[in-house]
């Protein structure tokens, strides 16, 4: 049987079971006499008909059966509103004509709405159906209007007060009475199929739900008594595998019989009087293993035993310390002699000098916001027992080529062995830029060579160094800023100058 509805004192059937739902709040309890029900079933209404639109405008909103979870004191199941597997049928005591029947869907008319200008009745459910469709009566194609179908209270009343069985007669229940007692009964019927609150699967008659849920139901809830942990009886056998708090036996079958599981390291630890253990003095070289209780008896009979024990570690560790020692000087000596050996390697690199600027957007900026005008390489040897030079860079350019041109420069320091070299310093040096593009044939490199001129001060620049470096001298307009911006000069934010020093003039020492 399909869901039905019964306007005024009607039934709502879903998978659910059937819930009285009365049309007038003031008449609303479950604890009205079957006598009052009676009653209202047989009273009359000569009110206006209602149409569709207000039959569906004044429509209460479905009351569906709600799940409960299960109490496990006594009394509380009667709470419980259970779940069925199957819909309730509605059994006339008498068989029905088919004026009972609605013309579309040819079950029992759930709320009948009459179709004025044939007669004929239809389900409140179905009339939605009838107009989307052809606004036709299904039995003699008559066409319909909207204003001209209502709910046909009084034809409702005398379904309500047919005779019916329970739905669960064939189960034992032995209630007949109308229809519109129904429901009221099969929300107390004994005789119910209802689904396990605890969604196990299992189907039983109401009356003997109880006691499925509280014995049988694998999915009843049950505590720990060890640990109070709460669970399924059905996840029992893997909880007690990792209860903390679970006895347990010893391993060793001691005397102690329960243990609980979290404490069986400790007792074989501290308590077994069956755990074989090792010596204290084993990491000094003792070989005993044995039991607890016999453990006391070998200390105090291999006393001696293991004084000699320790003597030996200590000797041992003495000399493993001295040899440690040594070791860790000669490394360090070696290391401060690879140390200056790579200092005196970096400081005599010879010609050609190559120097590597990188982050050059960063120090370029720098260099027009005034933060650090001039940048200076490592300082370097020209070549053997050579001069110890430095070059320096104003990226944005310094005195009037600043903003234009990129200026590089070289700057004489003193060195190890400025009283062999000659002075005033008159070699031809050459800066280059070199051109990063992948296509090396391609490259053009920026070459930039002087001569040094012993005209006016020149002492400053390229007399003997008397403090720790001369003032810097070199091309102050090397490469205009535009051309940096637009070659490839400039690969992975980096640029690379070289510095050559003419080498023909160079007295041999």
């Amino acid at each position: 049987m399909n869901d039905f509805y019964l306007r005024k004192n009607y039934f709502i059937m879903s998978e659910t079971g059937i819930s009285l739902r009365p049309e007038e709040a003031s008449d609303d309890s479950d604890e009205v006499s079957k006598e009052t029900r009676k009653k209202k079933s047989k009273q009359k209404n000569s009110t206006s008909k209602n149409t569709i639109e207000n039959y569906f405008t004044s429509k209460s909103s479905t009351v569906s059966e709600k799940l409960k979870s299960p109490e496990s004191a006594k009394g509380k199941m009667d709470e419980i509103q259970f779940k069925t597997s199957r819909e309730p049928e509605i059994i006339f005591v008498d068989q029905l004509d088919n004026v009972y029947r609605c013309v579309n869907c040819n079950c029992v008319l759930r709320v009948p709405f009459l179709f004025e200008d044939c007669g004929h009745r239809c389900c409140s459910g179905c009339v939605p159906d009838i107009f989307r469709a052809t606004s036709k009566c299904p039995v003699d194609k008559q066409n319909l209007k909207k204003d001209r179908v209502h709910l046909d209270k009084a034809f409702q009343e005398h379904m309500d007060g047919l005779n019916v069985k329970c739905s669960y007669h064939t189960e034992g229940c032995p209630w007949m009475g109308i229809l519109n007692e129904l429901g009221y009964h099969l929300n107390q019927c004994e005789y119910k199929i209802v689904l396990c609150p605890n969604e196990c699967g299992a189907e039983f008659q109401r009356k003997s739900i109880e006691d499925h849920i509280k014995n049988d139901c694998p999915k009843r809830n049950m505590q720990c008594k060890f640990c109070g942990a709460k669970f399924s009886v059905e996840k029992e056998a893997k909880h007690i595998s990792y209860c903390r708090e679970y006895p347990l036996p010893c391993p060793n079958k001691c005397e102690i019989t329960s243990i609980p599981r979290a404490l069986i390291p400790e007792h074989l630890k501290n308590e077994c009087s069956r755990q074989n253990l090792r010596c204290p003095f084993n990491i000094h070289g003792c070989e005993y293993r044995g039991r607890k209780y016999k453990m006391d008896q070998h200390l105090e009979l291999s006393l001696l035993k293991h004084l000699n024990l320790l003597n030996l570690s200590v000797q041992q560790m003495s000399l493993l310390i001295e040899a440690q020692t040594k070791t860790y000087t000669e490394i360090r000596n070696l290391l401060e002699y690879q140390v200056k050996r790579i200092t005196t390697l970096e400081q005599c690199f010879g010609p050609p000098f190559l120097w590597k600027i990188d982050s050059y957007a960063e120090k370029l900026n720098n260099a027009k916001l005034g933060k650090q005008n001039a940048l200076f390489s490592t300082p370097f040897y020209t070549h053997r027992y050579g001069y110890r030079m430095a070059l320096s860079v104003s990226l944005y350019g310094n005195g009037e080529a600043k903003g234009k041109f990129m200026s590089v420069y070289a700057c004489l320091f003193r060195g190890d062995h400025d009283s062999l070299l000659q002075w005033p310093f008159s070699h031809q040096l050459t800066f280059t830029l070199i051109d990063q593009n992948p296509e090396i044939n391609a490259r053009k490199p920026i070459v930039y060579t002087i001569k040094p001129s012993l005209t006016g001060d020149y002492n400053q620049f390229l007399g003997r160094p008397t403090s720790e470096r001369n003032a810097c001298f070199g091309a102050p307009r090397f490469v205009k800023l535009e051309v940096m911006e637009m070659s490839n000069y400039t690969i992975n934010d980096e640029i690379y100058l070289k510095f050559t020093m003419n080498m023909d003039q160079i007295a041999p020492i």
